[in-house]
């Protein structure tokens, strides 16, 4: 009883961390909030549950004010074996065609595109923890791997260049003529552009 009591916990504990994590992330789990989109244990719809048989994955990620699922996730805990989770997870995403599977032990993440079979990548670098719903959706339409500056967003050196001195004839044309006047000004603009 001891054995299964502390393996439990464990388990317990890497949900605990995934919720934090999700959290985090932009992802709503607090059931009785209507724009909730992770559901634990379950699956939103009756059809998706009939789909399963019965089957309860550990997460299932959906794309907001939708019945799209998105992502699975299989919980497991400290010192499991994440591929045998991750197909776990896969398991339950392909009967449902759940584009991405995750698998947890607490400390690490991997993940998977499902129907591709290649893990997820940023900037050629396998991901090691879950993301936002945003970056879920971009692996869901761009495929297993994507780049941190979305499609359509490729500036060269030359364009950032361009970019810099335009934006400095903008502001000596406004009066700022000390360099570090204008250096300032830039650096606030930039900061709240992020």
């Amino acid at each position: 009883m001891g054995r299964f009591m502390n393996t439990y916990q464990l388990e317990v504990d890497t949900r605990d961390s995934i919720n934090t994590r999700l959290k985090h992330l932009g992802w709503v789990l607090e059931k009785e909030n209507p724009r909730c989109n992770v559901f634990q244990e379950r699956v939103k719809t009756t059809e998706q549950s009939r789909i399963l048989q019965g089957k309860r994955p550990d997460y299932v990620l959906y794309q907001s004010n939708t019945d799209r699922p998105i992502a699975v996730i299989e919980a497991k805990r400290p010192g499991s074996d994440l591929d045998k989770a991750l197909q776990q997870a896969i398991d339950y995403a392909n009967p449902l065609s759940v584009p991405l599977a995750f698998a947890c032990n607490k400390t690490f993440a991997i993940a998977q595109h499902v129907s591709q079979g290649d893990p997820l990548k940023i900037d050629g670098e396998e991901i090691q923890d879950f993301i936002d719903e945003l970056t879920s959706l971009r692996f869901v339409e761009e495929g297993p791997e994507i780049t941190s500056v979305p499609l359509g967003m490729n500036i060269t050196h030359n364009g950032l260049i361009e970019t810099f001195a335009d934006a400095n004839k903008i502001l000596r044309k406004d009066g700022l003529r000390e360099g570090y006047e204008r250096f300032s000004t830039f650096s606030d603009i930039l900061f709240l552009k992020f």
